[in-house]
């Protein structure tokens, strides 16, 4: 497509554009840093927000003898 044939875009359209992006891109990170939060709680069960936080489970996986030999 040629520069001609192309339609300008207003400003209101780019500000639309750029905060429906950050709506999309929060959509597909919030779950990720949630679980990331979570992962660090000492409960037995998923809870948000932690109630105490903990390195239990990152011991528990890394000191394992199957990550160990891995």
């Amino acid at each position: 497509m040629s520069m001609e044939n192309a339609l300008p875009i207003s400003h209101r359209q780019r500000l639309w554009l750029y905060g429906l992006g950050a709506l999309v891109l929060l959509f597909l990170i919030a779950p990720s840093v949630i679980i990331v939060i979570m992962s660090f709680s000492d409960s037995t069960l998923l809870q948000f927000p932690p109630q105490e936080w903990s390195l239990r489970w990152y011991e528990s996986y890394f000191g394992s003898v199957e990550w160990r030999d891995a």
